[in-house]
């Protein structure tokens, strides 16, 4: 994270990183952001890979590829400290 949530997404959204995970999620502080994103054009996703709304767990964010790449890295982690 560069200090917030919000910089984080709206980095993505200005194309100044590829893509972010965000694993503590508070409505207030990631809904702006997610707004940001999509319209420029990028994807916002759950964790589980469905698209981010506000009950959402988690927030992964970048273009339809890097988002979707870490969903999968996000639930491989995810797997392996259950194990």
């Amino acid at each position: 994270m560069f200090g917030s949530a919000a910089f984080d997404l709206v980095c993505v959204a200005d194309g100044r990183t590829d893509g972010c995970v965000i694993l503590s999620n508070n409505p207030w502080d990631i809904a702006a952001g997610t707004v940001i994103v999509r319209e420029s054009g990028g994807v916002v996703l759950d964790s589980d890979g469905s698209t981010h709304d506000i009950g959402s767990r988690h927030t992964i964010a970048g273009n339809g590829l890097t988002a979707k790449e870490l969903v999968a890295l996000v639930g491989l982690a995810q797997r392996e400290s259950t194990q």
